[in-house]
C-alpha cells in the first residue's frame, strides 16, 4: 500500500494562476480518489523565502574537463557538470511517496522548461548520473540508463521521514 503525500506548490512561473488552480485541483482529486493519505499545502508565497535551493547535476565518477569534483563519504569522488539540468524553477510540484519498507520516494515533477532540458541533457550524456543537491548537500545520484522523457524525475531515500524532510525544504514548508 502507497501513502502518498503531496506538497501542493508550484514552482513555475509558466503555470499561471488559472492552470496553477486547475493542476492543484487535479492533484488534489488524484489524492483523495487514488491514494489514502494527506495533502501539504505552502502556507503563502512568502515560502519562497524560506525554500532551499535545489539543482539536479549531470554527474560522472570520472573526471571530465571543468567538471566540479565533489568528495563522497566514506570514499570516492563524484564529478558534476557546473550548470545544474534543473533548478527550484524548473519544478511544477513535488510528491513524496512511502515505498517498500522504510524508504522513501521524491518525485520532482517537471515543467515543460525543465523536461526539455533533462531530455536534452540525458541524451547528449548518455549513461551518467543525475545527482540531486539541496542547499549544498549532495543527496542523491542515481544512474541513467538511456534519455530520460518522462515528467517526472524519482531519488529514492533510505526512510520517509528524510524524503519529506527534503521536499518540505525545497517548497519552503518547515
Amino acid at each position: 500500500m502507497f501513502m502518498e503525500i503531496e506538497l501542493f506548490y508550484l514552482f513555475s512561473p509558466e503555470a499561471g494562476p488559472l492552470r496553477a488552480r486547475y493542476v492543484t485541483a487535479c492533484l488534489f482529486l488524484m489524492c483523495l480518489l487514488l491514494v489514502p493519505g494527506k495533502a501539504l499545502r505552502a502556507a503563502d508565497p512568502a515560502a519562497d523565502a524560506t525554500a532551499s535551493d535545489l539543482g539536479v547535476y549531470l554527474a560522472d565518477v570520472h573526471p571530465r574537463a571543468d567538471w566540479v569534483p565533489v568528495a563522497l563519504q566514506p570514499a570516492g569522488t563524484l564529478y558534476l557538470r557546473p550548470e545544474p539540468l534543473i533548478r527550484r524553477s524548473d519544478l511544477m510540484g513535488i510528491r513524496v511517496l512511502e515505498g517498500q519498507g522504510q524508504g522513501g520516494r521524491l518525485v520532482l515533477i517537471l515543467a515543460e522548461r525543465g523536461l526539455a532540458r533533462v531530455r536534452a541533457g540525458t541524451a547528449a550524456h548518455p549513461g551518467l548520473r543525475l545527482a540531486l543537491v539541496v542547499g549544498q548537500e549532495l543527496l542523491a545520484a542515481p544512474r541513467y540508463a538511456a534519455p530520460i522523457r518522462e515528467q517526472q524525475l524519482v531519488f529514492s531515500f533510505d526512510s520517509l521521514f528524510e524524503a519529506e524532510r527534503i521536499a518540505r525544504a525545497v517548497a519552503g514548508i518547515r
